[in-house]
C-alpha cells in the first residue's frame, strides 16, 4: 500500500488506515455525496471534477494514492482516456468505474465496475474489499 500504512493484523476497514482515494467525478453532489461517505468510512480523499484534473493529480500523488474511482462521462477527458494514462503513469493503479454506461472491456485494466446510479453501500463495499486484499498483501508479504 502506498503512503506507509502501518498495517495490523486484524484491522478492519473501519477502523484508522492510512488509504487514500482519488475521486474523480464531474456532478459535484454526488463527489461530495461519495467523498464524505468514504470519509466517513476513514479513508483520505482527494476529490477532482475532469478528466485534466485527474491525470494531473495523479501524476502529482502517484505515490499516495492507493485507489481511483473513476466516472467515465467526464468534460476535458472520458473516463478511458484518464484510464489509459493513469496506467501509463502506473501499470499497477487500482481503478473502480462507476459509470451509468455499460462496463468497458475488462482487458483495459481496470480493477472493478459499479455501476450507475448505485447503492453507497455497494461502492463502499468494493473499496473495503479492496482495502482489505491490500492488507492482506502487506501483511503476509
Amino acid at each position: 500500500m502506498a503512503g506507509g500504512a502501518v498495517i495490523v493484523k486484524g484491522m478492519t476497514p473501519t477502523q484508522t488506515h492510512t488509504s487514500t482515494i482519488l475521486l474523480v467525478e464531474n456532478v459535484a453532489v454526488f463527489r461530495l455525496m461519495l467523498k464524505e461517505a468514504l470519509e466517513r468510512e476513514r479513508y483520505r480523499v482527494m476529490e477532482v471534477g475532469d478528466g485534466n484534473e485527474a491525470t494531473d493529480t495523479f501524476r502529482a500523488d502517484r505515490d499516495v494514492i492507493d485507489l481511483v474511482l473513476l466516472d467515465l462521462n467526464m468534460p476535458e477527458k472520458d473516463g478511458l482516456e484518464v484510464l489509459e494514462e493513469l496506467i501509463s503513469v502506473n501499470e499497477t493503479v487500482k481503478v473502480i468505474i462507476v459509470s451509468a454506461y455499460a462496463p468497458p472491456e475488462k482487458r483495459l485494466g481496470y480493477t472493478a465496475f459499479v455501476p450507475k446510479p448505485c447503492q453507497l453501500r455497494q461502492l463502499l463495499g468494493k473499496a473495503s474489499a479492496f482495502w482489505r486484499e491490500s492488507c492482506k498483501r502487506s501483511i503476509w508479504s
